[in-house]
């Protein structure tokens, strides 16, 4: 019989593969494979073993390995035998009650059927774990939007929810009709069919293919539609998105403002342009954006907005009272128009501090049939120009301005600020709060050309502070004009009152900077200051503090 490796070198293998096996012991094993092809065979063949059961990688599709196992374990089991016999010490003597046992040896047996069984449990753990750790994480779509009406159109989402009603992030189609959404940011959204888009999250979806009329209300400025060929930014509208087979984008605004973006990611693009109410624009497949010039849009920037409100009554701050919905803006040129009844647009504490009114320009009772008031009981205004009264239509026509608190704030590029009565009749009344102009004012005017009715204007000022950084004019350019002081407190740099103007004194104080007093004394005299027959004392001073500077000229009634 061939003789094999010796039972010490399977020892050895086996403390090796252990991890037990001293280092006197592996310089042994070492020797031995480097010096014996067999010892080599045999390590190899036992190193597979090892590995197959520990990695469970060497099994092939059909269960079977590549390594006959159970020819190897047998020639194993006969290297044992004929391992030479190791010396054991002498057990101590039994105890003389028990009787001594006789140990029977019984060859070494494997059972492939328990080795297979372990075998397949471990690859079946490595196959779970590893389905685990690859498999990607199951993704749970937000919820976006809410049906508000499909009683008439036929539609379908790539991931439906049970109540029908509520939209997840996903593709949406619409096939026939007109599917009304209520996005989470507050934005209806109207589908017409033929119609593809993605709901990308609350604020934004993606339009693939046909047509969606959104209303933005002001709480979700910012809401953006993207196209294959750009982007659709709001600033608070009403306006419509259709897109064709090609990519073209078409844009129509109703309402407000939006901005088109040359590139359908809305945060990275070149080039964008504004459209206000009325415009259309269009963006190519390349980018490339081109619009129409509505008829109230101006070279010089300014946008246009006119007083809607069909009710007597109504708020500034309401944009349903606007034709296009914006309220506020340095851009922004705000008309108050009378055409078929008088009009009321009230200002209280609410427009104040963020709130705030802002504006390039007022036109009250801009070409009008019947008079037009803006009653300020609080709040903040704040605009570059104001008018009030011009250019009306019929002799009924009027601005009106009646300020009983608040605080009212005209300061712009201009050299005059305030108009009151410019080829209509303008009525300006502060009862309280604070009046600031940074420039001049005009009570009574003749501004720009055309045929319209008189100019008169008024301001009337019983109570508040009034602070003019300018001259104070009335009756300029053949007009009428009149300034009643029956309260409170005015200061201007200088006051120029023309041949058909006049200025009131009953009560309060008018401050002018510097020594007025000759040309005061004067239109005393012509009668173009006037008081209710009393007294008009006019008094230069260097001390009061009620004014500019040191020096200025009181002027008031003796009471």
């Amino acid at each position: 019989m061939k003789q094999g490796p010796s039972g010490e070198i399977l020892y050895l293998m086996l403390r090796f593969f252990d991890g037990t096996i001293e280092q006197a012991e592996f310089e042994t094993l070492n020797r031995s494979i480097k010096e014996s092809q067999e010892v080599r065979s045999l390590y190899f063949r036992y190193l597979k073993v090892y590995l197959a059961v520990k990695n469970a990688r060497y099994l092939d599709k059909s269960g079977q390995s590549d390594l006959d196992l159970e020819n190897f374990l047998s020639e194993l089991g006969q290297y044992e035998s004929l391992a030479p016999a190791v010396p054991v010490e002498e057990p101590e003597a039994e105890p003389a009650c028990l009787p001594k046992l006789t140990v029977q040896e019984l060859p070494y047996r494997f059972n492939k059927y328990s080795f297979y069984t372990v075998l397949t449990a471990m690859a079946a753990t490595i196959l779970f774990i590893a389905t685990i750790y690859f498999l990607p994480p199951r993704v749970i779509p937000n919820p976006v939007a809410r049906v508000l009406d499909a009683s008439h159109a036929r539609w379908q989402q790539d991931k439906p929810s049970k109540s029908h009603l509520i939209l997840f992030e996903g593709a949406l189609t619409v096939t026939e009709g007109t599917l009304k959404l209520a996005m989470y940011d507050g934005t209806e959204v109207n589908l017409s069919a033929p119609a593809e888009i993605e709901l990308e999250q609350v604020d934004r979806l993606f339009l693939k293919q046909g047509r969606m009329r959104a209303a933005v209300p002001p709480a979700a400025t910012g809401f953006t539609v993207r196209t294959p060929s750009g982007s659709v930014v709001d600033f608070g509208t009403d306006f419509s998105v259709a897109v064709d087979t090609t990519g073209k984008t078409e844009v129509e605004v109703f309402k407000g403002i939006v901005e088109l973006r040359d590139s359908t990611n809305p945060l990275i693009y070149k080039t964008t342009q504004k459209l206000t109410m009325g415009q259309k624009g269009t963006i190519a497949p390349g980018g490339m954006i081109s619009w129409t010039e509505p008829a109230q849009y101006h070279n010089n920037g300014e946008i246009r907005v006119q007083w809607q409100c069909s009710a007597a009554v109504g708020h500034w701050k309401d944009p349903s009272f606007w034709n296009n919905g914006l309220v506020c803006g340095a851009e922004l040129v705000s008309e108050f128009r009378a055409t078929d009844s008088p009009k009321i647009a009230v200002v209280d504490s609410e427009t104040a501090g963020a709130n705030k009114i802002m504006a390039r320009r007022g036109d009250v009772g801009l070409l009008s049939s019947y008079p037009f008031t803006v009653q300020m009981d609080g709040g903040q205004v704040q605009l570059e120009q104001l008018w009030v009264g011009r250019m009306g239509l019929e002799d009924a026509a009027e601005g009106r301005w009646l300020m009983s608190d608040g605080e009212l704030i005209l300061k712009g590029r201009d050299q005059v600020m305030l108009f009151i009565g410019d080829k209509c009749k303008g009525l300006m009344e502060i009862d309280g709060g604070r009046v600031e102009v940074f420039g001049a004012v005009r009570v009574g005017c003749n501004e720009g050309s055309g045929t319209f009715t008189d100019s008169h204007g008024t301001f009337v000022i019983s109570g508040g502070e009034v602070t003019i950084y300018g001259i104070l004019e009335v009756a300029a350019a053949d007009s009428a004009g009149i300034v009643r002081l029956n309260g409170g407190l005015v200061r201007a740099f200088d006051i120029r009152i023309a041949r058909k103007g006049m200025l009131a004194i009953t009560d309060g104080i008018l401050v002018l900077e510097g020594d007025k007093t000759e040309p005061v004394q004067e239109m005393i005299r012509s009668g173009l200051i006037q008081s209710d027959g009393r007294d008009i004392l006019v008094d230069y001073t260097a001390e009061d503090t009620r004014g500019f500077g040191r020096d200025k000229t009181i002027i008031r009634v003796k009471q």
